[in-house]
């Protein structure tokens, strides 16, 4: 019996057996189909593999068990015998601002991006960063045989000493060469596709991935070693799944390419700021550096040049991620639905709350129900925005297309709308207005822009006040905006 208990632990569907005949049954039987004895189907409760005897997240020689310390005992004297972490620095200042200061020695931290988007090179030139410094740093690939590797390093032109690389994909085999190399830094690239032999589950399973990164928890805090930890956001569900696993890390970023050689790195938890910090940076094979942030605008990659260009359903925004000033493009579908349930297709990039809460102003203010239509929205560049002024882009975006309104490529837009159906205009307004004009953009839909503001870049671009949603699709309408 003992054994085929065994083979039901990955069976959630398998519940009755025959203590007769050991027959497997996915539903109760009053009497065994196989062997016809009546009484002898019993339903079997299976203790989850993880948590039994013989397959446990923690064995019993691993648990400590420490006293609890009364708040009136912790004082400076108390504690002075405790290791204080260390704190290593890249002398990349933006990036090691992202930790309030550097990396923690104990830390685990999370850096997640689609795959193909520079995560690898991302994390080779960090850790060059770091060797550089004079800290020990072990890089274990897990994607890349040591040949490719090797490859990558001698184009990226890494020749320090104190920078080690090994590639393997089973934990238990990287444990030992942590263990042996006792390096201060430990980079994995990436969790994904690391394997724990012991665990009954496929490579890069959410329950293998859930494993290695609660073992490499475990070993930074035991061992005193900071870690960078890549993992593949391979499907929209993705960030969710690791937002979940958050408690076993220090610190959780997106990492987004927007640019051939441009990235943003966002933190979405973080233990050592109380701020989430953003990054914009420049990364390619030569260099890793900030974005000047004084610089014209960042066209994201694929978005055409400014021009005399006009479409329905397609608008031009500006957002600001890290500092820097980024340009796109939105596109939307509205169409009769087909059938009872209307789709919402909401791609990449876009806020489902932000594109839910426009809608229903939409809904309420301009008497169109957007509800029973079907919606597709999609960034040109995929890369998510979090800046509130894109609402004003969504809205325009979603009329456009309704109403079969073409607007020309030459107008930019930027506001957050209210539940009230107003809109307002973003702290940075002036910025964008003057970004936008030097790359030769011709309009500027914003609500109440100062009148000094104006009439300075009068002579370069136009300003289109739109104050409330009920404007839109007056303002859209406008010979000058449906033509350039």
């Amino acid at each position: 019996m003992r054994g085929i208990v065994d083979t039901l632990h990955d069976e959630e569907f398998s519940n009755y057996i025959c203590a007769e005949c050991d027959t497997i049954y996915e539903v109760f039987h009053l009497k065994c189909p196989s062997c016809g004895k009546p009484g002898t189907v019993q339903k079997i409760e299976i203790t989850p593999k993880l948590y039994d005897d013989e397959f446990s997240l923690l064995n019993d020689a691993e648990m400590e068990f420490i006293d609890p310390v009364s708040a009136s005992n912790i004082t400076p004297a108390a504690i002075q015998n405790e290791k204080t972490p260390a704190i290593y620095k890249t002398g990349f200042e933006l990036f090691d601002d992202m930790f309030d200061g550097g990396i923690y020695s104990g830390s685990v931290n999370i850096f997640l991006g689609r795959p193909g988007n520079g995560k690898t090179v991302f994390l080779l030139k960090i850790a060059e960063l770091y060797s550089r410094s004079g800290l020990s740093v072990l890089f274990i690939s897990s994607e890349e045989s040591f040949a490719q590797l090797s490859g990558k390093i001698r184009k990226l032109g890494i020749t320090s000493p104190k920078l080690f690389f090994v590639s393997m994909m089973e934990l238990g085999a990287s444990m030992r060469e942590i263990d042996r190399f006792k390096p201060d830094i430990v980079v994995v690239d990436s969790v994904s596709g690391f394997f724990k032999k012991e665990i009954d589950a496929i490579q890069s399973s959410h329950i293998q991935i859930q494993e290695c990164l609660a073992a490499l928890s475990r070993e930074a805090k035991n061992r005193d070693i900071a870690m960078l930890v890549s993992a593949q956001n391979l499907y929209p569900s993705c960030i969710h799944e690791y937002e979940s696993l958050s408690c076993l890390a220090d610190a959780l970023f997106t990492l987004d390419k927007v640019h051939s050689n441009i990235m943003i790195l966002k933190a979405k938890k973080t233990r050592f700021s109380d701020s989430l910090p953003a990054l914009a940076f420049h990364c390619d094979f030569s260099s890793i550096s900030p974005v000047d942030v004084e610089q014209l605008g960042i066209s994201c990659e694929g978005l055409p040049e400014t021009g005399e260009v006009s479409s329905i359903g397609t608008v031009s925004f500006s957002h600001i991620q890290g500092g820097a000033l980024f340009f796109d493009e939105l596109e939307a579908l509205v169409g009769p639905g087909v059938s009872a349930a209307p789709k919402w297709n909401v791609g990449k990039g876009i806020c489902r709350d932000s594109f839910e809460t426009v809608a229903a102003v939409i809904e309420k203010y301009c008497k169109i129900k957007l509800s029973e239509m079907n919606i597709n929205l999609r960034l040109k560049s995929e890369t998510a925005v979090a800046d509130q002024s894109f609402d004003l882009a969504i809205a325009s975006a979603l009329l456009s297309s309704f109403h079969d309104i073409e607007i020309t490529k030459s107008i930019i837009f930027a506001g957050k709308i209210m539940l009230s159906g107003n809109v307002s205009a973003p702290a940075d307004i002036e910025k964008r207005i003057k970004t936008a004009a030097g790359r030769g953009y011709k309009f500027f839909a914003v609500p109440d822009v100062d009148g000094e503001i104006s009439r300075k870049y009068s002579e370069n671009i136009d300003i289109i006040n739109i104050n409330n949603i009920k404007c839109i699709r007056r303002s859209l309408s406008d010979k000058v905006l449906k033509r350039p």
